[in-house]
């Protein structure tokens, strides 16, 4: 198990969003834990939506963007437009 930490210091709007990652191995692949907070004042919660930013869409366009591969995030919770996280989980596979 591999242990990384690291911050984002712009995702759209300039919202920061603090990430820890905590690395698996998998069978044929690896998995990626995300413990992060951020401010949901620029965004319309977690989750995806087809016609408005979401922290989920932001983190998974930067995430994609860092490593060159397309991923989606699953997370542990959700919040509302406008809410902030102290402490929020999620998880993609590599």
């Amino acid at each position: 198990m591999l242990s990384l930490s690291s911050s984002i210091a712009s995702i759209r709007n300039t919202q920061k969003i603090r990430i820890s990652l905590l690395l698996t191995k998998l069978v044929n692949h690896l998995r990626y834990f995300v413990h992060f907070s951020y401010l949901g004042k620029a965004y319309h919660g977690w989750q995806k939506q087809p016609n408005a930013l979401t922290v989920q869409q932001a983190m998974e366009e930067c995430f994609s963007t860092l490593l060159r591969t397309k991923l989606e995030l699953v997370a542990a919770g959700r919040t509302d437009t406008g809410v902030h996280a102290e402490e929020m989980f999620a998880h993609f596979d590599l």
